[in-house]
C-alpha cells in the first residue's frame, strides 16, 4: 500500500513540476514578446549586427570606412539597404567577410542572417532580431534547467534558479538585445552541461567525450572571444583536479580536446587571431591588468536591480542574521517553550551546548567540486566582461549572470535550511518570484528606449526631405548608426566634415527650400559649437531660419529653411 501511495504521490509531484515548467515558459515568452513588440528604436550596435549579418557592398557605414556619402549624396535607402535581407539565397559569406573587417566571430551574424531571410525589406525593425533570440531562448532555458538540477541536486531548485534568471529584468533584458549575448550565453552554459554529461555517465574521457567538448568550444569560439575565458577557468581548475588524483592521461586528453575546439574554431575564421592581437584584443589586455573600482561599483549596482530588486543591502543583513544562527545551532541547541497564562505569557529557554569534540570526515563529491569550479570559472569571466570592456554596460557581464542564479538559489537553499529545513524549496521558490517581478519593477527592462515613441512624429515628418550630416573629421569614429532610423526615411543624405561647412552652399545648391542638418552624437559638438555652425550656415547659405526638431541618442537634427 505504501508502494501505491509513493506512486501516486511521484506522479503528482511530475505534474506539478511540468505544469510550472509550462507556466514559466508562457510567462516568461509573454513578457519578451510583450516588450520586444514594444521597441521602436535600436542601439547602434543593433544596427551594426543587421548591416554586418546582409551587406554585401559595405561593412560600415560612417565616414573614414565608407566615404561614398562624403563623395556624393545617397538615398534613404542606401541606409535601409544596410540592414536589409537582399539576396535570392542564403549568402553567408558576407556575414564571414564582414566580421573579418570587424571585431567578433561570425556565427551570431550568419544565424541572424539566415533569420532574416525570412523578414525581406523589414528595414529599421527589432523583429528579426528578437525572433532569433527567442529561438535562443528556449535552448537557453533547457541546458540551465538542466544544469541547474543537476548543479543544485534537486529539480525543483533548477526550475528555482531557471525562473529567477529566466523572468528577471536580467534574462528578459538579455533577449533584447540584438547581438551575441544570448547565444553567449547558451554556449557557456553549454560548456558546463557537457561537463555534467560526462560525470553523470562514465567519468572518464572517451572519443564522443573529446568531441563533445571541443564542439562546445568550438560553438563558443565562433560568438565571442570572451568565452574563452571561461573556458580556461573552468579547464584549468579540471585539469587541477585530474592532476592531484593522478589521473594525467586523462587530464591531457581533456586539455587537448579543449585545445582541438580552440583550433578548430581559427582554421574556420582565421581572423580570431588578429581580432585577439589587434586593437580590441589589446585594450581588452590592458584593461585586465588593472582595477577599476568604479566599474565594479556600477555592476554591483546593476545586479542590485536587476536580480535583487534594489534589495540587496537587506537581503545581505538576512543573509549575514542566517549564518550566524547556522554556527550557533552547530554549537547549542536552543529549545523556547511559550506559556499563556492569565495575562502574561510565561517563557523558558532551554540551552544545551554540544560536545565539538572528535574527530569529522567528509567527502567532496564530484558534483560538489565541479559546481566550484563553475562559480570560480563564471566569476573570472564577469571580471573579464567587468574589467575588460571599454565601456560600463550590462551587456558584457550577461553571459555569467545565469550560474549566479544558480548560486543564489544554493546560498538559499543552505541557509533556509537551517529556520524552515522542511520547506525550505517553496519559500526558494516565492522569493524567486517576489525579486523577479521587483527587478522588473526597479530596473525596468534594458533596451526599451521608452521616450523614443515621443520622437518618432517627428522623424516621419522629416521623410522625403534632404539631409547634410555633420561629422567631426578627427579620424575618430563617427556614430552614424545611431541616426539611421531618421536617414533611412530621407530622400538624399550627404556627410560634410565640420571643417567643410564652409563648401555647404555649393553642396546645397540643387536641394529645396527646405533641407535638414544632423549633428552627430559627439561631446565635442556641445551647445556652442553648434550654435557656431549654425551661425556659419546661416551666413554662407540660402538657409537663415532654423529650428531644433528631433533630439535623440545623441542624434541631433535641425530643420533649416530659406524663410
Amino acid at each position: 500500500m505504501k508502494t501505491k501511495t509513493g506512486v501516486v504521490n511521484k506522479l503528482k509531484s511530475n505534474r506539478a513540476f511540468w505544469i510550472i515548467c509550462v507556466l514559466f515558459l508562457a510567462i516568461q515568452y509573454f513578457l519578451c514578446i510583450h516588450y520586444g513588440m514594444k521597441r521602436d528604436y535600436l542601439f547602434c550596435d543593433e544596427v551594426y549586427s543587421y548591416g554586418l549579418a546582409n551587406s554585401n557592398e559595405y561593412t560600415f557605414l560612417h565616414p573614414g570606412e565608407n566615404d561614398e556619402p562624403l563623395d556624393n549624396w545617397v538615398s534613404g535607402s542606401y541606409f535601409s539597404d544596410y540592414m536589409n535581407y537582399c539576396d535570392e539565397a542564403f549568402n553567408y559569406k558576407a556575414a564571414y567577410v564582414n566580421q573579418e573587417r570587424d571585431v567578433h566571430p561570425p556565427l551570431y551574424y550568419m544565424l541572424l542572417h539566415t533569420v532574416c531571410r525570412f523578414f525581406k525589406e523589414a528595414g529599421y525593425s527589432a523583429i528579426p532580431g528578437i525572433v532569433l533570440n527567442l529561438i535562443i531562448l528556449a535552448f537557453v532555458d533547457i541546458v540551465l534547467m538542466y544544469v541547474a538540477a543537476n548543479l543544485l541536486e534537486s529539480r525543483w531548485r533548477g526550475l528555482a534558479a531557471t525562473v529567477l534568471w529566466g523572468i528577471s529584468s536580467v534574462g528578459i533584458s538579455n533577449c533584447m538585445l540584438i547581438r551575441m549575448y544570448l547565444l553567449q550565453t547558451f554556449e557557456v552554459l553549454l560548456f558546463v552541461a557537457a561537463h555534467i554529461y560526462i560525470l553523470k555517465h562514465k567519468k572518464k574521457m572517451t572519443v564522443p567525450y573529446f568531441i563533445m567538448l571541443a564542439f562546445t568550444v568550438f560553438l563558443g569560439g565562433l560568438t565571442h572571444y570572451y568565452f574563452y575565458f571561461f573556458v580556461a577557468g573552468l579547464g584549468l581548475c579540471v585539469c587541477i583536479y585530474l592532476l592531484s588524483v593522478k589521473r594525467v592521461k586523462e587530464m591531457f586528453a581533456y586539455g587537448f580536446s579543449l585545445v582541438a575546439g580552440l583550433v578548430c574554431a581559427i582554421a574556420v575564421f582565421p581572423a580570431t587571431i588578429a581580432h585577439i592581437f589587434g586593437y580590441r584584443g589589446d585594450y581588452a589586455t590592458k584593461n585586465l591588468t588593472g582595477f577599476s573600482t568604479r566599474k565594479f561599483i556600477s555592476y554591483i549596482g546593476y545586479v542590485n536591480k536587476a536580480y535583487f530588486a534594489g534589495l540587496l543591502p537587506v537581503i545581505l543583513l538576512i543573509v549575514i542574521a542566517l549564518i550566524i544562527v547556522y554556527i550557533v545551532s552547530k554549537f547549542v541547541i536552543i529549545h523556547i517553550s511559550l506559556k499563556r497564562e492569565e495575562h502574561s505569557i510565561k517563557y523558558s529557554v532551554d540551552v544545551n551546548r554540544i560536545d565539538v569534540n572528535g574527530k569529522y570526515t567528509g567527502t567532496l563529491s564530484a558534483n560538489a567540486l565541479l559546481f566550484a569550479a563553475v562559480v570560480i570559472a563564471d566569476a573570472i569571466l564577469a571580471f573579464v566582461g567587468i574589467q575588460g570592456s571599454e565601456l560600463v554596460n550590462a551587456r558584457y557581464i550577461y553571459s555569467a549572470l545565469p550560474v549566479f542564479a544558480i548560486f543564489m538559489v544554493w546560498g538559499m537553499a543552505k541557509l533556509l535550511a537551517v529556520v524552515a529545513p522542511v520547506n525550505y524549496n517553496v519559500i526558494i521558490g516565492v522569493v524567486c518570484l517576489i525579486l523577479c517581478a521587483g527587478s522588473i519593477k526597479v530596473n525596468g527592462v534594458d533596451w526599451q528606449y521608452v521616450t523614443y515613441p515621443e520622437r518618432k512624429e517627428a522623424v516621419e515628418q522629416m521623410a522625403g526631405n534632404d539631409c547634410i550630416i555633420v561629422c567631426h573629421g578627427d579620424g575618430k569614429w563617427n556614430n552614424i548608426y545611431a541616426g539611421i532610423n531618421a536617414f533611412s526615411v530621407m530622400d538624399r543624405c550627404r556627410y560634410v566634415y565640420e571643417d567643410d561647412l564652409g563648401e555647404l552652399s555649393d553642396l546645397t545648391a540643387d536641394c529645396g527650400d527646405e533641407l535638414y542638418m544632423a549633428v552627430i552624437n559627439d561631446p565635442r559638438f556641445d551647445k556652442t559649437e553648434i550654435q557656431k555652425d549654425i551661425k556659419r550656415i546661416r551666413k554662407t547659405t540660402k538657409y537663415k531660419n532654423v529650428e531644433k526638431t528631433y533630439d535623440y541618442a545623441g542624434i541631433k537634427i535641425f530643420r533649416m529653411t530659406t524663410k
